[in-house]
């Protein structure tokens, strides 16, 4: 980034080691800075990512250049913010030399130049290589430099001039994209996961997303509106298979909330807790009806994930995504409930289906889909249980004696199940 010497007015903050960082800014200052960038930065910050800005990431009396470098080496992903004069800046050439010679993940932003311009160096960038020149910059140092911008600018980035809404619309494609790469936005799923795959892949399906090969198919755009109700016994693990189809899909989605505990919940809460995850923005709200009414036309062009878990009855649902016509196009919301008919309530016309447990309102192109999640198998049962166990006697340090005891009693206890269902089966 160009350099910024003056940070009068700047409180001298002490912020996090540059191992903290997760996403670093470069920019040419007089071209964007105080505008585009700081929106960018407010962004970041708003979404939970710790990202390097120069005049609030170096302290005064700090060398930096140093610093940096340190800070680049050390960040997961770099965001080069292309403008006219950047090439000018002997400082934010050697940072993109720096996120190409460590490899960063690199997320360009071409913010009034084309990608041709910056890797070719035609116009102002050939002009400020001419000026390098001309004050003895070294050969090999411009060919570096030039090496660098030509790499960066055939990674897959943003074009500013693309986007209608111009600088807003692309903040927050930018935003959505560091959140999805750093699975910012993602639920805790414990790690003792047996037997989900054929669940999340059936769910998927109901929700009409494409889901291959455990991932969810790359550049798809969801269609229609869909409702799809997860029932199953208390403690089966519903909660977690949603938990696990949110982390895959909610990054195909403008707004996302997740609602635990609805049956537990005041109706107040549970509306200010939805309202506030969908824009991300905090509401509060006098009654359950002003809430009802904000809901139904705030979010009639948001295309929404909406996951309401520990429902009892369709009327806790009402208050707070009751009719689809609320959201837009492309809105999914899933209900789990042990009852397995909760969304017979819904006000949906019934239709025939090629799933004998759809329904189909033909006038708003809405579907309603139901799964029961079932009981695991054994053969599932008994790998959870050793999975559990070794989590629990195996710690990270333990001897080498140690394992290799654990993985005979498991061999041994794999051996005696085997027994047990032969002599079972056996006439």
């Amino acid at each position: 980034m160009d350099i910024c010497n003056n940070h009068s007015g700047l409180p001298s903050t002490k912020w996090p080691d540059v191992c903290r960082y997760e996403a670093f800014l470069s920019f040419r200052g007089g071209d964007v800075r105080g505008g585009f960038v700081e929106f960018l930065y407010e962004g970041l910050d708003d979404s939970g990512i710790i990202a390097f800005i120069d005049h609030r990431g170096i302290e005064i009396g700090e060398h930096i250049m140093p610093k940096i470098l340190q800070v680049i080496g050390h960040t997961q992903i770099c965001i080069p913010i292309f403008s006219k004069d950047f090439a000018s800046s002997k400082s934010c050439l050697k940072e993109v030399e720096k996120m190409v010679e460590c490899d960063r993940t690199i997320m360009p932003i071409f913010y009034d130049v084309s990608p041709s311009v910056v890797g070719e160096q035609k116009e102002s960038y050939q002009q400020s290589f001419h000026d390098h020149e001309a004050k003895g910059v070294p050969l090999t140092t411009i060919n570096n430099w030039k090496e660098a911008l030509q790499i960066v600018s055939r990674r897959r980035g943003w074009e500013l001039e693309k986007f209608q809404d111009r600088q807003r619309e692309l903040i927050n494609e930018v935003v959505s994209t560091v959140c999805r790469l750093l699975r910012k936005d993602d639920l805790y799923v414990t790690s003792h996961l047996v037997g989900m795959d054929q669940p999340v892949q059936e769910v998927m399906r109901k929700l009409g997303v494409g889901y291959e090969n455990g991932e969810v198919i790359k550049g798809q755009t969801v269609t229609g509106k869909r409702v799809v109700e997860i029932s199953g016994l208390p403690g089966i693990g519903k909660s977690t298979l949603a938990a696990v189809v949110y982390n895959k899909i909610h990054h195909l989605f403008e707004g996302k909330s997740f609602l635990k505990e609805v049956e537990q919940t005041r109706l107040l809460s549970l509306q200010e807790d939805l309202v506030g995850g969908l824009p991300k923005r905090a509401y509060t709200f006098k009654s359950p009806v002003e809430g009802t009414r904000f809901i139904k036309y705030k979010f009639g062009d948001l295309r929404v994930l909406i996951i309401l878990d520990d429902v009892s009855d369709f009327k806790q649902v009402n208050s707070l995504a009751g009719d689809l016509s609320w959201f837009g196009p492309g809105s999914r919301i899933i209900v789990i409930s042990r009852r397995s008919n909760l969304v017979d309530d819904c006000n949906l016309v019934l239709v025939t289906s090629t799933s004998s447990s759809s329904t189909f309102n033909s006038c708003d192109d809405i579907v309603v889909e139901k799964y029961e999640l079932k009981q695991m198998n054994d053969d599932h049962a008994f790998q959870l249980f050793c999975s559990v166990l070794r989590e629990k006697h195996l710690k990270r340090n333990s001897p080498l004696w140690h394992v290799k005891l654990f993985w005979l009693l498991e061999e041994f206890l794999w051996l005696l199940r085997w027994l047990v269902h032969f002599y079972v089966e056996s006439p």
